[in-house]
C-alpha cells in the first residue's frame, strides 16, 4: 500500500510540473528571425505554413500582452519565439534585451522603453490564426499563397468589419480598429474549394438521381394500382 501511494504522489508531482511548466522557453526566444519593420499597419502580421510573425507598433506601451483560446475554455498564455524590439531610432535588439513572462494565463513581452515596435513568432493551429488585440490602431494579417476565407462555409474571419486585399499571390485583410480582444482567422487552401465543390455537385447528382428513382417507383406503383382497380379480387 505505501509503494501505491508513492507512485501515486510521484505521479501527481510529475503532473503538476507539467500543469505549472510554463509557456516561456528562453532557448525559442533567442531563436532568429528576420522582421519586416516597415510596415504601415500598427500590429502587422505575416501567416507563413504552420506559424506567424508579428510586429507590433507599441506606441504609448512598454508591452503587450498575448493570449489565445484556451483548452477548456477562457484564456491561455501562448508560447512565442524569435522575441525582438526595434527602438525608435531603428535599433534592433534581440530577447536579450527584452523581459518575456507569463501572468494570468497570458504571454506579457515587456520591452526596454516604450515607443518602438516589438516582434515575435508564434504557431497556428490548423489553418486558424488566434490573434490578440494587443494595442490601438490597425492590424494587417497577411495569409499564406494560395489561401483564402472568401466561402464562409470553409472559411471566415472575426470581427467582420475588414477590407480585403488580393494584390499579388496573397491575400491581406486589414482591420482599421478591431473592437474585439482576439481576432480570429479560419482560412482555407484555394484548392480545396474546388474540392468541396465538386463534393457538393456529386452530392447534388447523388439527391437527383435518388429524387428520380423515388418518383419512378411512385409512378408503377400508381399504374399497378390502377390495373388492379377497385372491383379486382371480388368474388
Amino acid at each position: 500500500m505505501k509503494r501505491l501511494l508513492a507512485a501515486l504522489a510521484l505521479v501527481g508531482l510529475v503532473a503538476l510540473a507539467g500543469c505549472t511548466g510554463g509557456v516561456v522557453d528562453q532557448n525559442a526566444l533567442d531563436e532568429q528571425a528576420t522582421y519586416d519593420w516597415n510596415s504601415s499597419a500598427d500590429v502587422s502580421v505575416n501567416v507563413t505554413g504552420g506559424t506567424y510573425q508579428s510586429v507590433t507598433r507599441l506606441g504609448n506601451q512598454s508591452n503587450v500582452s498575448l493570449f489565445g483560446p484556451g483548452e477548456f475554455g477562457g484564456e491561455s498564455a501562448i508560447p512565442v519565439s524569435a522575441v525582438q524590439y526595434q527602438y525608435p531610432n531603428g535599433t534592433v535588439v534581440n530577447a536579450s534585451a527584452v523581459e518575456v513572462a507569463e501572468r494570468d494565463d497570458r504571454t506579457v513581452i515587456e520591452a526596454p522603453r516604450s515607443g518602438g515596435k516589438v516582434a515575435y513568432r508564434a504557431t497556428v493551429q490548423s489553418n486558424r490564426l488566434f490573434l490578440p488585440v494587443t494595442v490601438n490602431g490597425s492590424y494587417a494579417v497577411t495569409l499564406p499563397e494560395g489561401r483564402d476565407v472568401s466561402l464562409p462555409v470553409i472559411g471566415r474571419a472575426t470581427p467582420g468589419d475588414y477590407e480585403v486585399d488580393r494584390t499579388g499571390d496573397r491575400v491581406t485583410l486589414t482591420w482599421s480598429n478591431p473592437d474585439s480582444q482576439l481576432i480570429t482567422v479560419e482560412y482555407y487552401q484555394e484548392r480545396n474549394l474546388y474540392i468541396f465543390a465538386g463534393l457538393v455537385g456529386l452530392l447534388g447528382l447523388i439527391a437527383a438521381a435518388g429524387m428520380l428513382y423515388f418518383r419512378t417507383q411512385l409512378r408503377q406503383l400508381a399504374r399497378r394500382t390502377g390495373e388492379i382497380g377497385p372491383d379486382d379480387g371480388r368474388e
